[in-house]
């Protein structure tokens, strides 16, 4: 099985403190277009996104922040045996 990370989105918001979306991710160095794509779930944060916060906020942020869920996908697992 396949494992993408996901946003815990009332974390997120915790995060960001009432920040406008551009300014708080202008303060971790990234686009604004990438938060509004990870919130409406057409895309699942990148490895710099990951990394970016982990930079600015640290490891412990980062933990509570993403999660691990299984990854949905059109492939069928085979079957062992």
């Amino acid at each position: 099985m396949r494992y993408i990370f996901k946003v815990r989105l009332n974390e997120l918001k915790t995060l960001m403190g009432g920040r406008k979306d551009a300014e708080f991710m202008a303060s971790i160095d990234m686009e604004a277009s990438t938060l509004s794509r990870i919130r409406s779930g057409k895309a699942y944060p990148s490895r710099d996104f990951i990394a970016n916060i982990e930079g600015h906020y640290g490891t412990a942020q980062r933990e509570r922040l993403f999660y691990l869920a299984p990854a949905v996908t059109r492939i069928k697992e085979k079957k062992e045996g």
